[in-house]
């Protein structure tokens, strides 16, 4: 991701914590919600990338 132009950005996404992060790929956006705990955003960011063939290339 060092070498990503523009850079990653992380913005916050209006939505509640049983919501999954997205992405924005045009302009290298994750959205994430604000969740409640370091346990709640691992299991979304897991569950995304597994079940919804969310990644990174």
């Amino acid at each position: 991701l060092a070498n990503l132009h523009p850079r990653l950005s992380v913005a916050r996404k209006n939505e509640t914590e049983t919501s999954y992060p997205s992405v924005n790929t045009c302009y290298h956006y994750l959205k994430l919600p604000e969740y409640s705990s370091e346990e709640i955003l691992r299991d979304r960011l897991l569950t995304a990338t597994r079940e919804k063939q969310f990644h990174f290339n």
